[in-house]
């Protein structure tokens, strides 16, 4: 039989290890959630400047009609508004693990599981944004293709 001295050291190694374990999960947990919050935030910006810079083209190539692109371009912008949105949330939620001292090692599992789906799907996001991106600079590259005079609609539409 151990002596009370020896239990008592041995409770105590086995509250640190699980106290390190949750700290280790903790930090994955908020690194995860950081780089997260960094790729919502790549993506935002990235799709802000795409809309710039095709907003720029429409002009350029189309000045008569720069209907045709107002539909796309207000679509692009909304979904600019939504990752912002996105991001304030996922701003707060790193809050809560900031704050997140008391919770056990499932939890925090939990929560690493929840922003590794997050990030994958920020990524997949990020590439299908863009294609689509890709997608409408190309046509912008067959209509430059298009001799000027040729490119206006007669009438303009509207």
């Amino acid at each position: 039989m151990t002596d009370p001295v020896s239990a008592l050291f041995s409770l105590i190694g086995l509250g640190s290890t699980r106290s390190s374990q949750i700290s280790a999960k903790r930090n994955a947990a908020l690194a995860l959630s950081a780089e997260t919050i960094g790729l919502v935030g790549q993506l935002s910006d990235f799709l802000t400047n795409e809309v710039m810079r095709l907003t720029h083209r429409q002009m350029d190539l189309v000045p008569a009609n720069p209907e045709l692109w107002e539909a796309p371009r207000q679509g692009l912008l909304k979904v600019v508004n939504e990752y912002q949105e996105g991001m304030r949330k996922l701003e707060a939620d790193r809050e809560i693990l900031i704050r997140g001292n008391s919770m056990s090692l499932r939890k925090w599992d939990e929560a690493i599981g929840i922003l590794q789906t997050q990030k994958a799907a920020m990524e997949r996001e990020f590439l299908r944004q863009r294609q689509i991106t890709a997608q409408l600079h190309e046509i912008f590259d067959k209509l430059a293709a298009i001799p000027p005079e040729e490119r206006y609609l007669d009438p303009p539409l509207r």
